[in-house]
């Protein structure tokens, strides 16, 4: 049987002896024009014409697919964690897709790590810098933290403004404010007792003379000698 090669030139490349079709060589392409009679292989990279100026695939194209970054006049393909991308590597991604994050510029698989939060939009998905002074969070605002930058003033119960190191109802603040108290070894707040302005623990019990919580009785309130 006669060779399938024998009636096709490929100027810039080799015919596939199993089909006829040309190989291009390094840096030679095909035009999407092309209809055969010799033009396969007949586009150099870098050569393509105003209307479609960068190369993708060794395919003239007006723009970078997404995907796909600009390397000069080349279309490069971005790194297989991003979606879309501004340069080579795992560290310039844009977008994410799937359920990958975007977190300093990569997608990662794993949950946002603390001081950040997820948040999905027409960005996809995102790693999200929680509040300042907060450590963990659900998302940003009054009550969307979970955990406060610690600061050694919360062992006092009493901050500065600068430090909140102190959780109460998802909110990250600075002292701790009439009819809570902060549990030892624990900067989440509690409520003192419905009785209790100001106490040290959930007892309702005078601290003086009854060895009990409460320091100072709620405005309405019986004192109950024990």
């Amino acid at each position: 049987a006669p060779s399938p090669c024998e009636v096709v030139v490929c100027r810039n490349g080799f015919c596939d002896e199993t089909d006829g079709k040309c190989v291009c060589g390094d840096g030679w392409f095909t035009p999407d024009t092309c209809q055969g009679r010799g033009c396969e292989c007949s586009r150099q990279e870098g050569t393509c014409d105003a209307s479609t100026p960068l190369t993708q695939n060794g395919v003239c194209v007006a723009e970078c697919a997404a995907g796909f970054f600009l390397a000069g006049t080349t279309c490069a393909q971005c790194h297989s964690t991003c979606a879309e991308c501004s340069g080579a590597g795992a560290a310039a991604c844009t977008l994410c897709s799937g359920f990958r994050s975007l977190y300093n510029n990569m997608c990662i698989q794993d949950s946002c790590p603390d001081g950040t939060f997820t948040e999905s939009g027409a960005n996809g998905r995102q790693c999200v810098a929680c509040d300042e002074g907060v450590e963990r969070c659900t998302g940003r605002g009054s009550g969307n933290a979970l955990a406060c930058t610690y600061h050694v003033c919360a062992e006092t119960g009493k901050c500065t403004r600068r430090y909140r190191p102190l959780l109460l109802g998802g909110t990250c603040i600075s002292s701790v404010p009439v009819g809570y108290y902060k549990p030892e070894g624990s900067t989440q707040l509690a409520s003192c007792a419905e009785s209790c302005d100001k106490c040290s623990g959930p007892s309702a019990v005078l601290k003086f003379p009854s060895n009990g919580d409460c320091d100072v009785c709620a405005a309405g309130t019986r004192i109950d000698r024990l």
